[in-house]
This record gives structure tokens, sequence and C-alpha cells, in this order.
């Protein structure tokens, strides 16, 4: 389908409408990130307030696999993992083709879940209400369902405790009769732990490994020693409340930490992971090459391999970091040119809202009268030049006959001096000529309709030409600075044009205007009850 191309009616920077406030201030969870940002733009302190309830979110060791393929599967296993305790989980991506990869895998392992992307807009209150339910299982990106919480279930974490309790007493009856299970916080451990121990068959053994908690699970006819290893039994992880999996690189640390901070609200439980792949978008600098992050790798039961710890988290961070500098400095760049867009932006509503309350709008056209004549004029007699003085005015004259609608031939032969002021006569007599027409209250009326709606045509075709001028200071290949400047002086220039378009377009149409509407309007022809405006548009 083709379709018309897309036209600004109106634009302004974030930047530029925050400073139209006398004040301003906000709260977000992720404003610490950027408090230079703010204090460099807006001139804002950033506090950190400490939260109404201690955050019980569980952040977990970040993984880097070898290949997307890889990654995909670590997802799909930990989810299957989650689920089978009754774990809601989050998938956050950064894009909506990414997505439908998961979901595809998801689909293909028989785990059911809802994708909430740009695709999926009309449904997303209803994703979102639910995600926070038992085993559910939601794919999104990181723009969808922003600005909405993940509400949890009430008895959450009672399903997945009773989940829990009835896989161990399954795991120590019939299979290897030890369950080894690892918690990732103080709180979580307790929780666990209590509850064994309400059941009098278990026995519970607690020890700690590389700073996590560990319990060593068995039924009470078993001999069980503390800290021992239940021989081959399988390792599984314990959590309660929403688990939130980045399964894709974000370039920027706020996205992230938006990202994560979907789990653990509220004092609530949860927890979080980056599950990611070096073949991930901005993961790697522009060489490509991987750096070395130590050279221990550890191998999972499905043979993909990945890598994790403290130099997985530094890089990580640094990557961000970087890529946050490399944001920052093409805000630094645009906001250079948006501050030009944004003061004419602020100039023209001030002189449109002006035009709104003007009592006497006499005034501005006795100056746009000066004003066009004198354009016309140098238009056709630049510096006063006489030469090839009768084709010149013989243009000119045509020019004032169809734009303005005044015959300026009999001024033939007159000095150029005197010829700017006699035009804006023939133009004042041509306004003088309106009143005897119409009253001056409809005068008035008409003259700040058209004068609006000639404001916003012309504003609009500035605007774009804005944007062009932009581009093409950017492609002349100066430094920013010297861009910038040799933009402020063009934009100067349009600036003065566009005034200048506004005042022709606006008297043109005025002295030109068909006031047969108007007479037949007030002698009841059109019924009466047409509007100025619809006039108008009729005479367009």
């Amino acid at each position: 389908t083709i379709h018309a191309d897309c036209e600004s009616l109106a634009q302004v920077s974030v930047q530029g409408f925050a400073n139209l406030y006398q004040s301003i201030a906000g709260i977000t969870g992720t404003a610490q990130a950027a408090a230079g940002e703010f204090q460099r733009r807006y001139l804002l302190n950033v506090v950190t307030i400490p939260p109404a309830r201690d955050i019980r979110r569980a952040e977990l060791p970040s993984r880097i696999y070898r290949n997307e393929m890889q990654k995909v599967d670590s997802v799909v296993e930990e989810v299957r993992l989650c689920q089978q305790f009754g774990r809601p989980v989050l998938i956050g991506v950064q894009s909506i083709n990414f997505s439908r990869i998961v979901s595809d895998a998801l689909t293909r392992s028989g785990i059911p879940h809802r994708v909430l992307n740009a695709v999926t807009t009309d449904e997303e209150a209803d994703i979102v209400r639910s995600a926070g339910q038992a085993g559910v299982v939601t794919v999104a990106t990181n723009l969808a369902g922003r600005g909405t919480d993940i509400v949890l279930d009430p008895q959450l974490d009672h399903v997945i405790l009773r989940q829990w309790i009835n896989f161990i007493l399954e795991e120590t009856l019939v299979k290897t009769g030890h369950v080894q299970v690892v918690c990732n916080s103080k709180e979580e451990a307790e929780v666990l732990s209590n509850t064994i121990r309400t059941r009098q068959e278990l026995v519970v053994a607690q020890y700690h490994h590389d700073g996590r908690y560990c319990f060593s699970v068995t039924r009470t006819w078993r001999k069980t020693v503390s800290g021992s290893t239940g021989g081959n039994a399988e390792t599984w992880e314990f959590g309660l409340g929403l688990h939130v999996i980045n399964a894709e690189f974000s370039r920027f640390p706020r996205v992230a930490t938006q990202l994560k901070g979907r789990s653990g609200r509220q004092g609530r439980f949860g927890s979080a992971r980056q599950l990611l792949s070096w073949e991930d978008n901005w993961l790697l600098p522009l060489t490509r090459r991987k750096p070395v992050l130590g050279r221990q790798l550890t191998q999972e039961s499905s043979g993909a391999v990945f890598q994790e710890g403290r130099p997985v988290e530094r890089y990580i961070l640094r990557r961000q970091e970087e890529a946050e500098a490399e944001s920052a400095a093409v805000r630094s760049v645009a906001s250079d040119y948006y501050a030009v867009s944004d003061a004419h932006t602020v100039a023209y509503y001030r002189w449109r809202k002006s035009t709104l309350s003007r009592s006497d709008i006499m005034g501005f056209l006795q100056a746009a009268v000066h004003d066009c004549a004198g354009r016309l004029v140098a238009c056709y007699f630049p510096n006063l030049d006489t030469q090839d003085y009768d084709e010149r005015f013989r243009s000119l004259a045509d020019e004032a006959r169809r734009i303005y609608g005044i015959d300026v031939a009999p001024l033939a032969g007159d000095s150029l001096d005197n010829l700017t002021e006699l035009m804006e006569g023939e133009l004042l007599t041509k306004l003088e000529g309106l009143k005897t027409v119409i009253s001056g209250e409809t005068l008035h009326s008409l003259a700040r309709t058209l004068m609006l709606e000639c404001g916003d045509q012309c504003w609009r075709d500035h605007l774009a030409d804005l944007q062009q001028a932009v581009f093409t200071s950017a492609a002349e290949g100066h430094y920013h600075k010297a861009a910038v400047a040799s933009y402020i002086l063009h934009a100067r220039d349009m600036w003065d044009d566009f005034q200048g378009k506004l005042q022709d377009t606006f008297l043109s149409r005025l002295l030109t205007f068909p006031l047969r509407l108007l007479a037949e309007e007030s002698t009841g022809r059109l019924g009466g009850e047409t509007g100025l405006e619809e006039m108008i548009s009729l005479a367009m």
C-alpha cells in the first residue's frame, strides 16, 4: 500500500518541552544512572530515596553463551524448570524478531506462553494482568507494558512451596534418595527450611557453598551428613516470586534495570538473570574480537557452554557504559540542533497566542503591507538596479495583480526610490476597500482566521525546511561546533524567510478573498449558519 508522506504538524524536544515549565521534578527508579545528564541538561539533582520495604530480589549471575542457539535452548530450559514449580517467568527481549524466535522455541518445547510486543498491543492489559499468576510465561519487548506493574497472585509463594515439597517427597522416596537444593538468599532459605521441617518424614542439612545457602534433604530413615553432597544427586535451584530473564543484551543500564525491577517489587520475593550470547548485538566491540574473561567455561547437561562470574559482570557493565556514553554524545549533538528548533517553536506559538487574543489587527496589517511592498520591489529591482526596467516592471505588475489583486501598471516609469511607497499605497487602498463591503468586526474575524490558517501552513513548511537543514549541515563534513554554528546562521535566515512568507501568504489571501461569500452570508443566502472557517475552506 502506498501512503502519502508523513508531515510534521508541530514538534518540540523533550528538553524544550520541560523547559517551558517554571519548575520541574520527577520520580523514577532508574534516575541514578543518568544523574550527570539530569544535572547537565535540566540542572536537577538526583536524590536516592530508600525503598519503603527491603528488596528481596535475588540477582543471579549473568551468563554468556557461544551462540544464539545455545542461549535460546538455555532460556527454554530455565523456563521449564521455573514452570515445573509454578513460578511465573518474564522473558525480556530487545526486538520483535527475537521475541518470535523465543516464542517458537517455547512452542516447540510445549510450554504455553504469551507474547507482548508492538504487534499485540490490543492484548497488553490482559497479558500484563495475568503475567503474575502461577506458572504463567510471558515474552515481552523492553517497551511493551512499560508503566504497568505485574501484580503477583497473593498466594503465589504458597503454591510454589507446595510444589517444591511434593517434588522433594517424590525425589527422596523413589529416586536418588537425596535432593540438593540451592537458595540464592537467606530469606528464601529460611522459608524453605521452615517448610521442610514441618514434614516429619524429611530431614534437612544446611550448609554454605560459594556464598549460597544449600540444603541436602532426605528421608528420616536415610542417613545424611551436614555438608554432604548426597552422592550423585542433582542440584536444584530454589526461588520464589517472579523470575525475570533478560535474554538479549541491553545497551543501556537503565533499560536493564527497569527489566529486572519487574521482580521483587513491594518487598516480594523474586529473581533476575541475564542470559546472553556473543552473537547479541552490541555485546562485542566494533572489532568483533571476543575479550578474555577468564579461562573457566561451564558446560550444561545439554552441552551448551557458557561463561559467568565477576569478569563477565564487569565486561557487561563496561559495554553498557560505553554504549551509554556513545548515546549521550549523540543526544548532545542532537540537542544543539533541537535548541534552535525549540526556540523557533516558542517564538511561533507565542505569536500565535497573541494573535488569538489581539483586539486590533490593523497594526499587523499595516506592517505586513509595508514589508510585502518592500520585498516585492526588492525581488525585481535588487539594489534599485534600473537595467531592463520595462521587462522587470511588467513582471512585477503581473505578480502584484496575480498575488494581491492590485493594478500597478499606472506606476510604470516612476522612480524606484518612490516605487515601494507607491505600491504600499495601492495595497492600503485595496485593504480600505474591504471595509466598504464588510463590517470592521467581520474584517477583524476574517483577518485573524486567515492569519492563523496561513501561519499553521507556513509553520509546517518551516519545520520541514529546518529538518532538511539539519541533514545538510551534518552532511557537509564540518566539525560539530562548526556545523552547528553554520546551522544557527542558516536557521536565522530561514526564520526571516518564514515570517516573510507568512505575511505574503496572509495578505494575498486577504486581499483576494471572494467577498461575494461574505455578502451572501450576510444576506442569508448561505443559510445564515455558515461559519467563517467554512467560508474560508470554500474560498480555498
